[in-house]
């Protein structure tokens, strides 16, 4: 997945961003940069979720294979943030939570995330 922020555009004396999905027009560079740290640990809060939602669905996994998404965020020079994430969960987590075997807070905490290097 490819997670893009911001559409850079024509400024006269500056860079200046659109962050359509913040409504968000003519942003500066350091705005626009606070803004794309503050969005990183609610995309992963939220791709986490999703994945249990989704992984509930999947059928053709067995119990030790896993279920990964590989996420390429987006551009940002001065925000020390990861150019990766890597999020992965077994399936046998994912049969355990849909089954109620064990709760959602237990399963989100099974989701392994590995970060790529730093932008």
């Amino acid at each position: 997945m490819q997670v893009y922020a911001s559409n850079q555009v024509d400024g006269f004396n500056e860079e200046l961003y659109d962050m359509p999905t913040l409504r968000l027009q003519d942003v500066d560079q350091e705005t626009r940069d606070k803004k794309v740290k503050s969005f990183i640990p609610n995309l992963k809060k939220n791709i986490k979720e999703d994945m249990l939602e989704y992984g509930r669905t999947v059928k053709s996994l067995k119990d030790e294979e896993t279920l990964m998404i590989e996420i390429n965020l987006t551009r940002c020079r001065h925000c020390a943030i990861p150019s990766t994430l890597e999020l992965s969960i077994k399936n046998s987590v994912l049969k355990d939570y849909s089954s109620g075997k064990i709760t959602k807070d237990a399963a989100l905490a099974k989701i392994a995330v590995k970060k790529g290097p730093n932008q």
